[in-house]
């Protein structure tokens, strides 16, 4: 269970990421709500604290950290490779 615990948080670290980073890159049809709102509202979020180039390498660091759970649920014997799909795109989501 400790390990299932782990992953969800990092996909949803990484989730979050690529929702503050896409707040700035995307275009708001691609999104699907108002880009730029994070700013506009004076949020908190990864890019306004760490930076565009830093949010992407903590983007990085979360994925790779999930694909080390999956790696481990694997060694058990799951089939983990729809989370690791899930996890890939977390990567590429909104491009």
């Amino acid at each position: 269970v400790s390990l299932l615990k782990e992953l969800a948080g990092h996909i949803g670290l990484a989730f979050q990421i690529r929702d503050d980073i896409l707040d700035v890159t995307a275009d708001q049809e691609l999104l699907g709500k108002s880009v730029g709102k994070d700013e506009r509202d004076h949020k908190s979020t990864f890019v306004t604290l760490l930076g565009y180039d830093e949010a992407n390498v903590k983007l990085k660091e979360e994925i790779d950290k999930a694909n080390g759970v999956l790696d481990s649920l694997s060694t058990f014997g799951y089939d983990v490779e729809e989370y690791r799909q899930l996890v890939s795109y977390l990567l590429v989501r909104g491009n």
